[in-house]
């Protein structure tokens, strides 16, 4: 298992609207490579979005599904990058000083990659979601403030 935090200077709803949105994800998720489309309904729970993922020539196709979520609080998904494995995402939303503590939690579900010694997997795994908290953080922040 992998846990990674960090702080963002917007509100839990900011944060929320962005990891929501699925073209968002190829701007912060570090390999994700192009958004293939997103099931109607989206975000619902049960829904995917349809994604590839990896550096040419070794690009996978396959989908992420929104298992649960809590507006402004929690998004669990289902990660899904065949053949090597489906990791289950949890990402929670906490108010802080003004702002969003978000922390990830990752865990491999199934595939190879969950046969990899966690003493490896997780210090990985941590590296890479750290990389993309930074660049969720740029994306979050440098959004326009829309009044309500």
């Amino acid at each position: 298992m992998s846990r990674t935090a960090i702080d963002i200077d917007r509100s839990p709803a900011e944060v929320y609207a962005v990891l929501v949105d699925p073209a968002a994800y190829v701007r912060w998720v570090v390999g994700a490579r192009r958004l293939r489309g997103t099931d109607p309904g989206w975000p619902a729970p049960g829904t995917r979005f349809h994604h590839e993922v990896g550096v040419w020539p070794l690009v996978l196709r396959d989908n992420t599904k929104l298992v649960d979520a809590v507006p402004d609080e929690r998004i669990v998904l289902e990660a899904r990058i065949r053949p090597a494995g489906v990791a289950v995402v949890t990402m929670l939303l906490e108010p802080r000083d003004g702002g969003t503590h978000l922390t990830v939690i990752e865990e491999p579900e199934c595939g190879p990659i969950g046969r990899v010694p966690r003493a490896l997997l997780g210090p990985l795994v941590t590296l890479r979601n750290a990389w993309g908290l930074r660049r969720l953080k740029r994306l979050v922040e440098g959004r326009q403030l829309v009044a309500a």
